[in-house]
């Protein structure tokens, strides 16, 4: 293979891996909600409060995310990855 060719490849492979981040983060940010709701009273996961920094991590990991509301189109994405983990974990209700 030539050099310029070479060089094209190598982009959009970094293009198609940065995609790829990005989706995935899109897809896996919406088990917040899902998750608290499991680590509350009642929940299964009620042992991850008691890990110290777990919630710091996952404040951070949520970060991105607050920034990406801001920009349009990308509110609904954030809600859809919600709703899909929503569904997906089926947490209990510890309103009650």
């Amino acid at each position: 293979m030539n050099e310029p060719a070479t060089k094209k490849l190598t982009a959009a492979r970094r293009a198609l891996f940065t995609a790829g981040v990005f989706v995935g983060y899109l897809l896996t940010v919406g088990i917040d909600t899902a998750l608290q709701r499991r680590i509350a009273d009642g929940g299964r996961l009620q042992w991850i409060g008691s890990i110290p920094g777990a919630a710091l991590l996952l404040d951070a990991y949520l970060m991105p995310a607050r920034l990406l509301s801001s920009v349009p189109g990308m509110s609904a994405a954030l809600e859809f990855s919600e709703l899909l983990w929503w569904k997906l974990l089926d947490p209990p209700d510890t309103t009650a």
